[in-house]
């Protein structure tokens, strides 16, 4: 019994001194491994996952827009790496029709207009609509488009609370929120300096595009109004009857209801039922 307790003493003493003289080797001399060096060894064991989604599938939940100056516009684009792309899919592709498609869409009012609307109530697209918005999701990279989104939805869900739209609407909006929320904290776990900046930098055109909005309302243009123009509650109520306004709501069967109003009378309504989910995607983004 002596015999066998003391070869397990001697034995832990043994691997005890061991360790002590393997320690002592990996930290003298020219092939040291430090910690750095490690988490890199570490890193590179790792398996990495692949983006094998195929292209089909990916179209289906990612923001696709052929633009009318001929360009075509996508985010995640399409030199997005795997990273960024398996993040999209890990959250955003299990997302059900109803709430990816206005989440989709919001990318591309962002983009154009810093915001989830123009400056003005009468603002259109830019000639160079597919274009310009490339160029600023290139400068942006893909924390930053995503943040400019964010502060877009935001407003949106602000302004949903301030008109007192349809509970449904508004929870849609809050949902869309806590989404990209939730894939910008995950992406900026390991951001970079240069995707930090970027962030930083869609920050600053949002306010900047606020700032110009309450400057346009401060003369009243912000409405389409002329500076200097007398408008009384009558005729600014007629202005905006004017405007033609299109609305698509998704009802509970799957179908898409589409409203025309002008002058403040509803001109047209019918029901669309797609026969695939990404048709309804489609129509809803155009």
């Amino acid at each position: 019994m002596g015999k066998t307790v003391n070869s397990v003493m001697l034995g832990q003493a043994s691997d005890i001194e061991c360790a002590k003289i393997g320690n002592s080797r990996f930290t003298q001399g020219p092939d040291s491994v430090n910690a750095s060096g490690f988490a890199e060894a570490l890193k590179n064991a790792q398996q990495v996952r692949k983006f094998t989604i195929s292209e089909d599938e990916f179209y289906k939940i990612r923001y696709n827009c052929f633009c009318t100056d001929g360009v075509d516009v996508h985010f995640p684009p399409d030199n997005a790496t795997d990273a960024q792309k398996l993040l999209w899919c890990d959250l955003v592709g299990p997302m059900d029709c109803e709430k990816r498609a206005p989440m989709l869409t919001r990318i591309g009012d962002a983009l154009a207009f810093g915001d989830y609307w123009g400056l003005t109530v009468g603002q259109g697209w830019r000639e160079d609509e597919g274009a310009f918005e490339n160029s600023r999701m290139e400068s942006l990279g893909f924390a930053g488009t995503i943040e400019l989104t964010l502060r877009a939805a935001k407003h949106a869900y602000e302004g949903s609370l301030v008109c007192g739209n349809e509970q449904s609407f508004t929870d849609i909006i809050k949902d869309e929120c806590d989404m990209w929320q939730r894939i910008l904290d995950k992406y900026m776990v390991s951001a970079t300096p240069e995707e930090q900046a970027q962030v930083q930098e869609a920050g600053r055109i949002y306010e900047a595009t606020q700032n110009q909005r309450a400057a346009l309302e401060a003369t009243g243009s912000a409405m389409g109004l002329v500076k200097g123009d007398d408008y009384d509650d009558a005729r600014l109520t007629a202005l905006l009857n004017s405007l033609t306004q299109i609305s698509r709501r998704i009802l509970p069967d799957g179908s898409m209801l589409v409203t025309t109003t002008r002058n403040g009378i509803v001109s047209n309504q019918y029901r669309i039922k797609p026969s695939a989910e990404d048709e309804l995607l489609n129509m809803l983004m155009t």
